[in-house]
């Protein structure tokens, strides 16, 4: 079996698409599917299934993906054992991270470093923890960075470290700058501005934190993005837990008011697999990310 044949199927199983492996790996759709059909032929399964115009992978090809994440992302890691994050450095950091880490604090790291790796691409992708774990288990990404725990059934392909400490705050529309009590807020009866209940297995860090507020609400707002729901609450229509940081301005034109007693400390955990380390890249990006926090 050659090297060559598990990258092919690897790139097509990554990319769910022999026309992207062919023009990722820069040969022609057809050698992609002659290669493909020499693997089967030797291993004696199918690894995939098409239906129409979509390509899913069989057991066997799920069993044998599996296997080559790891080992085509030890091979880069050789490739890139004479590089240093030095100004030539040309490689690619992937990471995924809840979205109000990409909106407030990864353009800011990415800045911090560009004068240190200008040459370097990157990947971020930005989505809810259980979106980014299935990009980790994929291999699309090399490390994550979100608040919440991971299961025991996570911990079988992943692990993770807490590498800051979050101030989060429960915050609503001011009512002409004036400061908002809990009695307050429970009078008013506001509906909670939150994560989509769907995205997550599990209560989330944040509904702990609406929990012992003891705030009725009987009516939600899901909305998959923190950003969306701060802009809902600004409307007036509800209240929210956001991590400080990304409230912090509109607190102070006092658009927005905290409600008193809400603050309260959340992990940041940084996630990778459980078969890997963490690059030199990745590091130095986690290392950017909490000097801003």
């Amino acid at each position: 079996m050659e090297l060559n044949w598990l990258k092919y199927f690897y790139e097509v199983a990554r990319l769910k698409s022999v026309t992207q492996a062919g023009l990722h790996l820069r040969v022609s759709q057809p050698a992609v599917s002659k290669t493909l059909r020499l693997l089967e032929a030797q291993l004696g399964y199918k690894l995939l299934i098409k239906t129409g115009r979509n390509i899913r992978l069989s057991s066997e090809g799920e069993r044998l993906y599996q296997h080559c994440v790891p080992l085509f992302k030890k091979l880069e890691q050789i490739r890139n054992l004479d590089q240093t994050l030095g100004p030539n450095w040309e490689g690619t950091i992937r990471v995924g991270a809840s979205d109000n880490l990409c909106n407030y604090i990864l353009p800011k790291a990415i800045r911090n470093l560009q004068s240190n790796i200008p040459l370097a691409d990157w990947m971020i992708y930005s989505g809810s923890s259980k979106e980014i774990k299935q990009k980790l288990v994929s291999g699309e990404i090399d490390v994550g960075l979100f608040y919440t725990d991971l299961s025991l059934q996570d911990q079988i392909l992943l692990r993770d470290e807490e590498v800051a400490s979050i101030p989060f705050v429960a915050v609503c529309a001011s009512a002409h700058g004036k400061k908002m009590t809990l009695e307050n807020v429970r009078a008013k009866k506001l509906k909670y501005v939150g994560v989509r209940f769907a995205d997550y297995a599990n209560t989330l860090p944040e509904q702990w934190i609406v929990k012992n507020l003891k705030i009725p609400h009987s009516k939600n707002i899901q909305a998959n993005s923190k950003e969306t729901q701060k802009r809902i609450i600004l409307e007036g229509i509800g209240f929210g837990v956001f991590p400080l940081f990304m409230v912090e301005s509109e607190l102070k034109d006092k658009t927005l008011t905290m409600i008193q007693g809400s603050k309260q400390q959340l992990g940041l955990r940084v996630v990778c697999r459980t078969d890997e380390t963490l690059t030199v890249q990745a590091k130095i990006l986690i290392e950017a990310v909490k000097k801003l926090l």
